[in-house]
């Protein structure tokens, strides 16, 4: 009874804490959106009689006060309604929804081929330490990590679509258009895995139990997949949680530089054309799917050790 008291704590402390954490996204756009400045000198023309701004004020609830602006948002939203465009009226959930598909799709890709580069290399780099192909290995997870996506993707351009001509540059329709995009999204995902997995595995295969597996002449693949990969998962999950994550974060620049009809595009946008109510349903839905993703993690430990559950 103990351990399932605490459990359901656990859980309820990661769920208060993934609503709070969204409940300060929300406000900080809101108040932010707002109070740096006016979405009417953005989306009216400068010939905008007096008459026709006022008009737009009140059809938008612009003229109220911060405070009434902010609660009527919130009122809506918890009835589902996250406002509507003020370019077209068209719903911001509509204009999303059109939208998404494209992103999962490259966010997808571009985790896939993450995983099956990231993680592998990063065993491998352990159990050949010191040797050529670990600090070749290094190099690629130091490469990864620094290198900036919008760098990357342009020089994949210039060489695979303007040198060779092999990949098309920009836009959406093929799996050929993926390529690119989801290539140098996932690179830095892949380099941070292969970095992370290799000190995990290290740790691991320095344990008292791993020698004594050797020692008693278990087979080394059987004793590297059946224990050291299982006890170095914890702070692999871990990693893959936040990459989820920067995955959403990176769609912003690689869907620019490739243009990449996603919620990433969408966003700079409708930044830039100062559509508030888009801007804040992306702004809410990329927050929610890094809480989300942490949250996953925090399952994931439970499953991979069931003391997390009942750690203080």
């Amino acid at each position: 009874m103990r351990r399932e008291t605490l459990g359901r704590r656990f859980w309820l402390k990661r769920l208060l804490r993934t609503l709070i954490t969204l409940w300060a996204v929300v406000t900080f756009t809101f108040v932010v959106l707002r109070t740096s400045g006016d979405p009417v000198v953005a989306l009216l023309s400068p010939d905008a009689l007096p008459a026709e701004i006022e008009q737009f004020r009140q059809k938008w609830n612009l003229d109220r006060s911060l405070f009434e602006q902010y609660l009527a948002y919130m009122l809506n939203l918890f009835s589902g309604d996250f406002g509507h465009s003020y370019q077209d009226g068209r719903a911001v959930t509509t204009i999303v929804a059109e939208r998404l598909p494209n992103t999962l799709q490259l966010g997808a890709v571009a985790y896939l081929w993450a995983l099956a580069i990231g993680i592998p290399a990063g065993i491998l780099a352990a159990l050949k330490r010191d040797s050529l192909l670990d600090r070749g290995v290094m190099t690629f997870a130091v490469v990864g990590f620094a290198l900036p996506n919008y760098f990357l993707g342009i020089l994949m351009i210039l060489f695979f679509s303007f040198h060779l001509r092999w990949l098309p540059s920009a836009g959406a329709g093929s799996a050929l258009h993926l390529i690119m995009p989801g290539l140098t999204l996932g690179f830095y995902v892949a380099g941070t895995l292969a970095r992370f997995t290799r000190s995990a595995m290290l740790e691991v295969l320095e344990r008292p139990y791993m020698r004594t597996i050797r020692a008693k002449g278990a087979p080394f693949l059987y004793g590297v997949l059946r224990h050291a990969l299982p006890n170095a998962a914890i702070p692999i999950v871990t990693i893959l949680g936040l990459n989820l994550g920067a995955l959403v974060g990176g769609t912003v620049v690689v869907e620019a530089v490739f243009g990449w009809p996603g919620i990433g595009r969408l966003l700079v946008q409708t930044v830039a054309s100062r559509d508030l109510a888009v801007v804040q349903g992306l702004v809410l839905m990329m927050a929610a799917f890094m809480v989300l993703a942490n949250l996953l993690a925090d399952l994931t430990y439970s499953l991979i050790d069931p003391r997390i559950r009942v750690s203080k």
